[in-house]
């Protein structure tokens, strides 16, 4: 965490329905500015994943910083998984192209691939044009649907985990950290979406966005509802 003297941190009023579904109203502080320089001294810390959601590519100066980041972070291995988030539409469309292309996994849920579709239409499949420029995989989050997952060789689908959903803050968050959790420790695509679609369920039974629970717990909520593995 970086201090920014004489700076205010932003702050988000999150209105939830009676379903658990979530609005945003967000007062922008100095977290929506990235400091460059400051960043690039960490670079060296050899990171394995860089998780980068699309909010950062909102502003054009900050976009601009965030690519270059995720540039150098690829040339030393890092591996980055992007979620474009809910406002992939408001996007300049030759910056979300490029950091989609600069990406190693791509998590979008089904609303925001439909509009990347839409946005990004090139004349060719997009999956295969993504796959072509070294993106390594796409996990699409369909809700109560389930997940749906493509790689260049292959691609499966998981059901969705039987909830009572009660806040869905945080939920996409939690999906990548287990996504990055699987894949870091060597599991396979499918036990690691597995853990990721059952670290955003989880979280969703819970109210605000930092649900805590333990591996022991996710592993429990994925045992519990094996039958919906088909």
């Amino acid at each position: 965490m970086t201090r920014a003297s004489g700076r205010q941190t932003g702050y988000c009023l999150i209105i939830l329905d009676r379903n658990g579904e979530r609005t945003f109203f967000t007062y922008k502080g100095c977290e929506a500015e990235v400091p460059k320089n400051e960043l690039l001294k960490q670079l060296s810390a050899g990171f394995a994943f860089a998780y980068i959601t699309g909010y950062y590519l909102m502003n054009e100066i900050t976009a601009s910083a965030v690519l270059e980041l995720t540039s150098r972070l690829r040339q030393s291995g890092c591996q980055i998984l992007f979620d474009p988030g809910a406002l992939v539409d408001e996007m300049g469309t030759s910056q979300l192209r490029e950091f989609m292309i600069q990406s190693d996994w791509l998590v979008p849920n089904a609303n925001e691939w439909a509009i990347m579709q839409k946005k990004l239409d090139n004349g060719e499949n997009l999956i295969g044009w993504l796959f072509k420029h070294g993106v390594r995989g796409m996990v699409v989050k369909r809700g109560n649907l389930g997940v749906e997952v493509f790689t260049p060789t292959s691609s499966f689908e998981l059901n969705s985990i039987p909830i009572v959903s009660i806040d869905t803050t945080g939920a996409g968050d939690s999906f990548a950290g287990g996504l990055i959790h699987g894949l870091s420790n060597g599991s396979s695509l499918y036990d690691a979406v597995s853990l990721a679609n059952a670290c955003g369920a989880f979280t969703a039974t819970k109210i605000g966005p930092h649900a805590e629970f333990s591996l022991d717990d996710i592993q429990n909520l994925i045992k519990s509802s094996k039958d919906n593995y088909l």
